[in-house]
């Protein structure tokens, strides 16, 4: 078994019930070489109180705290939580998800024997009381897959809580990064790493669903559009050609982040802002889904219309 230091970097706010039960699910890792680089982003509850305790009692739990900053800059946050490691190897932990017990000790040895620059693992959906949710654990991918080009056209995502880099190939590409136009640290960060990726087709981790609707339908666009246009930046720079990067998953994504961002819009009352989420909806090639949004449009047109009557009376 390989005794290579594993950095755990985490980065929290406002979780203090649920980051007890996050650390725990570290500190009872049968993998014992591991430290936590933990930063809370200026928690208003409790949170730091929490992670301070669970330093006294672990001295490989690091805890750092800063002025609120938010999403826009986790990249700058995480760099700092690596800046204050010492691991070869870097692990990833969000603030409300759980590891299973034996997550570090089946990862570790395929990440390194493997010598990959970034491997992932499998994670079960659970809702809050860490139940399963229904469906098996995610990603299903197949051993032929090309992973580095399945991920630039988007045919699926890499559960964050199931990561290991190589510290060298991270900093060698820079650290972690983040795009104006796109909220999120990870994507990016993925394809900076790059290749060799490995997959372990083991669930090692249990992802934490608070609510159907988790993402809302502004940030759900920005999201899958953000994500959408970086990879058309990677493929310029690589010589890839564009026209592979809308994979039926990623048209998929795309559509219902359409759909949702075309019933807000309606919900608003900015009707002609719907019907150009509808357009795209069609220029993506999901017939069925632009029906949907057409049949929504027309109903919150009629209510809109009903109530501007009954005002007028």
């Amino acid at each position: 078994m390989p005794e290579a230091l594993v950095s755990i970097l985490m980065a929290t706010y406002n979780r203090a019930g649920f980051l007890a039960q996050s650390l725990t699910s570290i500190v009872e890792q049968t993998y014992p070489h591991w430290e936590v680089i933990l930063v809370d982003d200026g928690s208003s509850d409790n949170t730091w109180e929490v992670a301070c305790w669970y330093a006294t009692r672990d001295p490989r739990i690091h805890p750092f705290r800063q002025e609120h900053r938010g999403l826009a800059h986790f990249a700058e946050i995480y760099n700092f939580a690596l800046s204050q490691s010492r691991g070869a190897v870097i692990a990833l932990m969000d603030d409300d998800d759980l590891w299973l017990p034996e997550r570090l000790a089946q990862h570790l040895p395929f990440h390194l024997e493997g010598g990959y620059a970034l491997s992932f693992a499998q994670c079960q959906a659970v809702d809050e009381r860490a139940q399963p949710l229904e469906g098996q654990p995610y990603p299903v991918l197949g051993p032929a897959t090309n992973l580095y080009i399945a991920l630039l056209r988007g045919e699926y995502w890499i559960p964050t809580i199931t990561t290991l880099i190589s510290r060298a190939r991270l900093e060698a590409k820079g650290g972690f990064q983040q795009c104006p136009y796109l909220p999120a640290y990870d994507y990016p960060t993925w394809l900076a790493v790059g290749e060799p990726m490995g997959f372990l087709p083991l669930n090692l981790a249990l992802r934490r669903i608070h609510s159907p609707h988790q993402i809302t339908n502004k940030s759900a666009l920005e999201l899958a559009l953000g994500a959408y246009r970086h990879a058309l930046e990677v493929a310029e720079r690589n010589g890839f050609p564009k026209s592979l990067l809308l994979s039926q998953n990623r048209r998929n994504n795309l559509a219902h982040a359409h759909h949702l961002a075309a019933a807000q819009a309606g919900d608003e009352g900015h009707l002609w802002q719907a019907l150009v989420h509808c357009r795209e909806i069609a220029r993506l090639g999901r017939p069925y889904l632009f029906a949907r949004c057409l049949t929504m449009l027309v109903y919150k047109l009629g209510r809109h219309t009903y109530r501007y009557g009954a005002s007028l009376l």
